[in-house]
């Protein structure tokens, strides 16, 4: 009766350990989670600039940055979801279409802006822009996002490009409030660095 009551007790000495290390741990341990999904890569002049749909607040807006600072000649920009909440106030207006007027918006003029009319997931909107690049002949792209979703980009531009002769930057947007050494103090930051991870896993079952 004894040795296996001692080894209930070294479980649960190992269990309480473990737990105790992680909490004082857990600054270091959330933040390596954060920063583990932002790929980051210097910007380097390319055919296109392509600014993945959604992330209105952030992504439009230094995808034309970049294009003023001659990064590259022109700007592309996909997604067919419609925003409901502009749907709630009558406007019918697709996720492409919106980040196009935030372009223009910001300066870009309409002959430099490309949109493609495809694109209801980042896989969707990278064979997308696959097409739109072989279509031109094109083999670099700056490919402009929200920090956290870089790491997802990687992955399908892997997936749908393969070992192809071309040239990606990964450029993240700068995020004014969620950062990846401090993501969880926000619901935010919660809610997107959790879908991030769930949306991983069903990418790699998935393709």
């Amino acid at each position: 009766m004894k040795k296996p009551f001692a080894k209930i007790l070294i479980f649960i000495m190992i269990v309480l350990i473990s737990g105790m290390a992680v909490f004082l741990m857990r600054n270091e341990i959330l933040t390596a989670a954060g920063r583990w999904l932002v790929v980051r890569t210097p910007p380097r002049r390319a055919d296109v600039i392509y600014v993945f749909a959604g992330g209105v607040s952030e992504r439009p807006a230094y995808g034309a940055e970049l294009f003023k600072r001659g990064y590259a000649p022109r700007v592309a920009v996909a997604g067919v979801l419609i925003s409901y909440d502009l749907l709630a106030f009558g406007k019918v207006v697709n996720e492409g279409e919106i980040n196009r007027k935030v372009l223009l918006r910001h300066g870009v003029p309409a002959g430099k802006i490309i949109q493609i009319w495809r694109g209801t997931s980042t896989m969707e909107e990278v064979t997308a822009l696959k097409k739109l690049m072989n279509s031109n002949g094109w083999k670099s792209a700056i490919l402009v996002s929200s920090p956290f979703h870089t790491r997802r980009i990687r992955f399908s531009v892997k997936k749908v490009f393969g070992n192809g002769d071309y040239r990606f930057s990964y450029v993240p947007t700068p995020h004014p409030i969620i950062r990846p050494d401090s993501w969880w103090r926000e619901e935010e930051g919660l809610i997107m660095v959790s879908n991030e991870y769930l949306k991983l896993i069903y990418y790699h079952l998935k393709f």
